[in-house]
Order: structure tokens, then C-alpha cells, then sequence
């Protein structure tokens, strides 16, 4: 990431106002969001005990007691999820705290903004979001502020964009491959 680009984007990340951006990835067929979710967790652990609503049994089952969540919310059995991630290194760089929401069309992440989002993690970050981007060619990445998802930031749009055009002929297919192979 060229410094340019670094500091248009720094204040996407730099101070903690209590608030939680997201980061979505939308335009996903129900297929590319399960691979994504089972991708992300076979490299992340599940942070917490958190539950999901199960429209079958109408009660919150735990999620680490469901084999394939992403596969019961496409298959319309439970609602759609939130959990925070612990753990996820992108190129022996531990991403700062990140959850994973799975959704209609598509997965989100949200982030606390602070001091934890140096300028390693935000390539991390990004290299991350290229790594999701070839499971889902066809999606959009996008950042926008907590609640603001009909008005995304053009800066980290353009950034990724620009990440893209200079990262994506690095060979990501071998990293990419099928949950449990990698």
C-alpha cells in the first residue's frame, strides 16, 4: 500500500469513537457465501459463545454447535447471523478484532476503529478482502459507517480498487484452496 493511499484511508481506521464500520462484500451467490463464511472460519475461531436464531426449533442454538452455519441460513433454518472472529492471521499478521455477519446476498465485517489498525493490518485487511474478492469475482466490496450502508465511503472503495489493480496477479489460487485443504 503506497503512502498516498495510506493516508487517504487512515482515518477510516485511526481513532476509536465507539462506533463499528462495516466492510461488505454483496452480490454473492449462496454458494459463494458459504465458501466464504467456511474459508474465514477454517482459518479464524469462533470469538465468544454466540448464538443464532433457529427458525426450525424457534430457539438461539449456539453457533459452534452447528456443523454448517452459512448452509442452514441459506437453506432458510436459521436467521441471519453475527459473531465476532479471534485468531485470523492474513500472512502472519493477526487482523485486528473482526465480526462476520452472514446475510441476503452476501457476508459483512465489522471493526472497532483504534490504534490496533496499523498500516500492516490495513494491508492484511485488504489482502484479505482480495482473497474473499476471487471466491466472489463478481461482488462488490464496499466500506460504509455503522447504519450507513446506503452511503458508502468512496476513499476505501477507490483504495481497494487500486489494491486490486497492483495485487491480484499474485497467485491467490493456491491460498484459496477448499475449507480443511488449505
Amino acid at each position: 500500500m503506497n503512502s498516498f493511499t495510506w493516508n487517504r484511508i487512515w482515518p477510516l481506521f485511526e481513532n476509536d469513537d465507539g462506533s463499528l464500520p462495516d466492510i461488505f462484500i454483496e452480490g454473492l451467490t449462496d454458494e459463494q457465501t458459504v465458501q466464504i463464511y467456511n474459508w474465514v472460519l477454517d482459518r479464524s475461531s469462533i470469538y465468544g459463545e454466540p448464538t443464532l436464531w433457529s427458525i426450525v426449533e424457534e430457539k438461539d442454538i449456539p453457533v459452534r454447535e452447528i456443523e454448517n452455519p452459512a448452509q442452514m441460513f441459506i437453506d432458510r433454518k436459521v436467521e441471519p447471523f453475527r459473531h465476532g472472529l479471534d485468531n485470523l492471521v492474513i500472512e502472519k499478521v493477526e487482523l485486528p478484532g473482526l465480526s462476520i455477519c452472514v446475510e441476503a446476498g452476501g457476508v459483512s465485517f465489522d471493526y472497532r476503529m483504534g490504534a490496533d489498525w496499523t498500516k500492516s493490518c490495513v494491508e492484511a485487511l485488504f489482502k484479505f478482502l482480495s482473497m474473499l474478492k476471487s471466491i466472489g469475482p463478481n461482488a462488490r466490496v464496499f466500506q460504509a459507517d455503522e447504519g450507513g450502508h446506503e452511503s458508502p465511503n468512496s476513499l476505501f472503495e477507490e483504495a481497494f480498487q487500486e489494491y486490486m489493480k497492483t495485487h491480484n496477479k499474485e497467485g491467490l489460487e493456491g491460498r484459496l484452496a477448499p475449507p480443511n485443504q488449505a
